[in-house]
């Protein structure tokens, strides 16, 4: 990965991070559609960790 790609990357990691992985949230911090930021993160190979549960997924805080 050449070294634009790298400051790309890291800046969309700390986008998705400060919008707790809410892929709206962060293409809305970085200024961009949703749908564009869904293409980089798949073309920098960015994927949610499985530690960072997806909103609303079975056994989150709000099913209790």
């Amino acid at each position: 990965m050449n070294g634009l790609a790298e400051v790309e990357r890291d800046h969309i990691l700390r986008a998705l991070e400060a919008s707790d992985w809410v892929i709206s949230g962060a293409a809305a911090r970085l200024g961009m559609k949703r749908t564009s930021l869904a293409y980089r993160m798949k073309k920098l190979r960015i994927r949610r960790p499985a530690a960072v549960p997806q909103k609303g997924s079975i056994g989150s805080a709000r099913d209790n």
